[in-house]
């Protein structure tokens, strides 16, 4: 039984972040052109890093607030 959910987390996981590549891909490409292609580079992918930076961090901050509420709770 255990095994059966795990393999659901793990394909929701992999489902989601392939989901997630798509739309990053799909925001950087939309409408470039070998003419537009400096604007790629000068613009779009530092805003993409700066989104998956922040989503990172994030993600990160609220582990971390889970852990420590989990630890006050526990005492």
């Amino acid at each position: 039984m255990q095994r059966s959910v795990d393999m659901r987390d793990s394909l929701l996981i992999f489902t989601t972040l392939l989901a997630a590549l798509l739309v990053v891909f799909l925001f950087i490409g939309i409408g470039l052109t070998p003419d537009n292609y400096q604007y790629f580079l000068s613009r779009r992918l530092p805003k993409v890093l700066a989104i998956v930076i922040a989503a990172v961090a994030i993600a990160q901050s609220s582990l971390v607030c889970e852990l420590l509420a989990a630890k006050a709770a526990s005492f």
